[in-house]
């Protein structure tokens, strides 16, 4: 087996940040306006509250850019995936890998049953593509073979 990489590329997830990070800015003025207006008891508290929330979003955007390393690398000796917050990636032997599966919720879902710690789940906007998560789904399945009538 030779050395895949598919890159987290999640554009529509880090547009969604900006656009979730905007109305949280609008709200929080809109409310720290009508505190000092004392139009409303808690409005400065709700406003530091918006606030905050927009900059977690902030943070959110920023942990989910676009790096050279930052994705999974399927490699003879396993499964690296990349963390967001930068730490080491998580490494899976193969021997760990129980079974893979796709689900369909919100979003489709790549499952991997890790054994003995449980499940990694990867969702498809995480990837950024359609494409390349079939991708990433046929380079599992050529490794392991996944269960029957599964999706």
């Amino acid at each position: 087996m030779s050395v895949r990489f598919f890159a987290f590329r999640p554009r529509g997830l880090r547009r969604a940040l900006v656009a979730a990070a905007a109305v949280a800015v609008v709200l929080s003025a809109w409310a720290l306006a009508a505190g000092v207006r004392h139009a409303e008891r808690f409005g400065a508290l709700r406003a530091l509250l918006l606030a905050a929330l927009a900059v977690g979003f902030v943070i959110g955007w920023v942990l989910l850019r676009p790096r050279p390393d930052f994705g999974i690398r399927l490699d003879p000796a396993g499964i690296d995936v990349s963390r967001a917050w930068g730490a080491p990636p998580l490494h899976i032997p193969w021997t760990h890998v129980g079974a893979t599966r796709t689900e369909r919720r919100l979003w489709t879902r790549l499952v991997l049953e890790v054994r003995p710690e449980g499940k990694l789940l990867i969702a498809r906007p995480l990837v950024g593509s359609r494409e390349a998560f079939a991708d990433l789904v046929r380079a599992l399945d050529e490794r392991m073979p996944r269960p029957p009538g599964d999706g």
